[in-house]
Formats: C-alpha cells, structure tokens, sequence
C-alpha cells in the first residue's frame, strides 16, 4: 500500500515541450515503449485554437523525477537519428 503512495506523489518534471501533439504523442509513445512513464499537457492556446501559430501550438511533456535522466537519453538518441 505505501509503494503504490509513494508512486503517485512521486514528483512530475518537464522533460521537453514540443510543437504541435503528433510530436508530443510520437514522443510519450517512444517513452512508454521503455518503460517510462510520460504525460502532456498542451498549452492554453492548444484548447482555443487546434493549430501552431508562432508557439502557440506548444505541448508539454513531463516525466516522473527519478526517470528524467534516462528519458532525457532516450530523446537526445531520438533527435540525432532525425
């Protein structure tokens, strides 16, 4: 019981914040498929307008704190491969 506590007040940090939601869904899926957990979160302008316009179609994704070194190599991996 105190392991499933201590999972879900674990401490979420931003990992990365991406353009758009097909990058942040591409991403959190690469994430997940080792075993890390992701969340996004758009930004306001995402729920007003569904479209990128100068950043405003920006998304957040976030990590649990005890993943976020690993999760960072796995998108510096990604990105060197574009």
């Amino acid at each position: 019981m105190e392991e499933a506590k201590e999972q879900r007040d674990e401490k979420l940090v931003e990992l990365d914040s991406v353009q758009g939601d097909f990058e942040a869904q591409v991403l959190k899926g690469m994430l997940e498929s080792e075993g890390i957990e992701a969340a996004i979160r758009p930004g306001v302008a995402q729920n007003v307008l569904p479209f990128t316009v100068d950043g405003l179609g920006e998304m957040k994704i976030y990590v649990k704190e005890a993943d976020l070194a690993a999760a960072k190599a796995l998108i510096e991996e990604y990105r060197e491969q574009e």
